[in-house]
């Protein structure tokens, strides 16, 4: 009896340990010594099967039609258990709710964006001079903290299940899921009225928004909610709704997390819009609230966006963006013009479609696609690898089809020429420039090799924000193929002008990448002095286009050995 008590006390005590040492990290670093109060846990014990709610509130309104009543009904939702809770989710009485793991860890420009020990909220954007208000004259830390309700916890325990390799296949959200945020600024009523008397938080976050080098103990403030639901009622457009409040003293009511302005919901990408063309074609999957108008921060041509969001961008087309590999950036960069940017807004993705053929889609879930990215990130520099396993790594992104189809392309192009050997490439005249035009040969080849490399290894997002300036051409499709033929041809092309071989195939593609840059310049209105140099170098391969390589060359020889056969 002895021997079995024993026993059993061993297994309680082996799965005990085990189940702890599966357990997700909780914060990026400990909570400082003179903090007494309460300290983040991650909400992590993931339902293992779900039955869908009854009665959900929301599903009462339509949410075209009755956008505000839609908003409210999902927001007392969300606070439905949690205030009592003070937003420790998995003490929530009424249901409990989960984050998502691996937040903990996410670095930024060496700046730790990851879970703080305090309340598990990870830095966003911060808030720069009049973007929050009229009176703000200070650049202000935003942090935030996010999770799911039964239903999208149920997802994230799947992707999640093998705590050493998340499965991103299993990111497929089910009827009823909703993902809510909850964000705090550093900002106060003195220079942003609005915010007089909202609810606020003690965090620990860094001194400064441009000091990362040391945390202190701080008040936040409530600055705005946001929501995804999964309503099959938009699976037309994405299948989410999204939605918005922020915090206004304006609004009168007991409870201060009841003094919120509906800002707008959004299903939709409006595919098209841009703000030259908004004014003729009003957004019609966008609801914002008219009264909220004075201080909202609008997205793109007046997408739904949040308070402390990229103006650049939008809540549906950043979340878009969440799949595996994470490639593409959530927001567009500052210098992308308007039918660049319309690769963020021109495909209503879903869990079927991802944003870029060949990746995985997270179904909107930005907290899934970061965390997984952490993951390996961590991985990668933190595990001792093999020189082999380091080469795998590199190459992992030939796994994308558009990269391995290029380069077979590229590869067959290449070989039919010189299988051919086609006249035009291999007719050359005896001339007094060919020492001139092996000088030009070589300086430009290895200008473009210098050119290219960086951008070969920069990887798929090189190669997609390369392959998205052909939307200045009214190209949206595969922009990392487009990119990845860019980015090889420079730099196999200028290996392939040293040798002098396919000389003038190689001088025309590099021509088409010269004519490409040269329009990103012109159509940024930066005019022909910034279009100077990618224009010159249109110039020098029009000309070894039309004149061949010159006698010092690969195609030379192979001509004289044409012409003897």
């Amino acid at each position: 009896m002895y021997s079995k008590n024993l026993s059993f006390l061993f297994l309680i005590l082996f799965f005990t340990i085990r189940g702890n040492a599966q357990r997700f990290p909780d914060a990026s670093v400990e909570a400082p010594k003179e903090w007494s109060g309460k300290v983040f846990e991650l909400s992590q014990d993931y339902p293992v099967s779900v039955v869908p709610e009854k009665n959900v509130p929301w599903l009462k309104y339509d949410f075209k039609t009755q956008p505000t009543e839609y908003l409210m009904a999902v927001y007392n939702y969300i606070l439905e258990g949690n205030i009592e809770a003070e937003w420790i989710v998995q003490n929530n009485k009424v249901r409990k709710w989960y984050h998502a793991p691996w937040m903990h860890y996410r670095l930024s420009g060496g700046v730790d964006m990851g879970r703080e020990p305090l309340n598990g909220i990870t830095r966003e954007r911060d808030s720069h001079p009049y973007e929050l208000s009229s009176t703000q004259e200070t650049v202000y830390q935003n942090w935030a903290v996010g999770f799911y309700n039964p239903e999208g916890g149920y997802t994230v325990g799947k992707v999640w299940k093998d705590h050493n390799k998340p499965d991103p296949s299993k990111a497929i959200f089910p009827e009823g899921t909703i993902s809510a945020k909850i964000i705090y600024t550093e900002a106060d009523s003195n220079e942003v009225p609005y915010l007089a008397g909202a609810p606020s938080t003690t965090a620990y976050v860094y001194r400064k928004p441009w000091d990362s080098s040391k945390r202190e103990l701080k008040t936040l403030h409530l600055l705005q909610i946001d929501f995804s639901v999964k309503d099959s009622r938009a699976k037309s457009t994405t299948g989410w709704i999204m939605g918005n409040l922020v915090y206004h003293a304006d609004v009168i009511n007991e409870n201060p997390w009841l003094r919120v302005m509906p800002v707008g919901l959004s299903w939709g990408n409006d595919i098209g819009i841009t703000p030259e063309n908004v004014k003729g074609h009003p957004l019609t999957q966008t609801y914002i609230n008219p009264k909220i108008r004075p201080i909202a921060h609008l997205g793109w041509a007046g997408r739904l966006n949040g308070m402390i969001d990229n103006p650049q961008s939008s809540c549906i087309s950043c979340h878009g963006t969440a799949t595996f590999p994470a490639i593409m950036e959530g927001a567009p960069p500052d210098n992308k013009t308007s039918k660049e940017r319309l690769s963020w807004f021109n495909v209503n993705a879903n869990v079927n479609s991802a944003y870029l053929p060949g990746t995985t889609s997270l179904d909107y879930s930005l907290q899934l696609a970061i965390g997984i990215e952490n993951f390996y990130s961590w991985k990668i520099f933190n595990e001792k690898r093999t020189v082999t396993q380091k080469i795998i790594d590199r190459l992992a992104s030939w796994k994308y089809p558009d990269v391995f189809f290029s380069t077979l392309l590229i590869i067959l192009v290449f070989l039919i020429l010189l299988w051919k050997k086609p006249k035009w490439l291999f007719s050359f005249k005896e001339t007094t420039e060919n020492k001139a035009l092996l000088f030009i040969r070589i300086l430009f080849g290895i200008i473009m090799i210098v050119h290219g490399i960086p951008e070969i290894i920069g990887g798929l997002s090189s190669w997609l924000s390369l392959g998205q300036t052909l939307a200045n051409f009214g190209i949206y499709s595969h922009p990392i193929a487009w990119g990845y033929f860019a980015a090889a041809t420079e730099t196999l092309g200028g290996l392939l002008l040293l040798m002098g071989l396919l000389s003038r195939p190689v001088a025309c593609m590099l021509c088409f990448n010269m004519l490409v840059a040269t329009s990103k310049h012109l159509f940024l209105g930066q005019g022909i002095d910034s279009a100077i140099h990618p224009l010159s170098l249109l110039a020098i391969f029009i000309f070894l286009a039309i004149s061949g390589p010159g006698k010092y060359s690969v195609d030379y020889k192979l001509s004289l050995k044409n012409n003897n056969s």
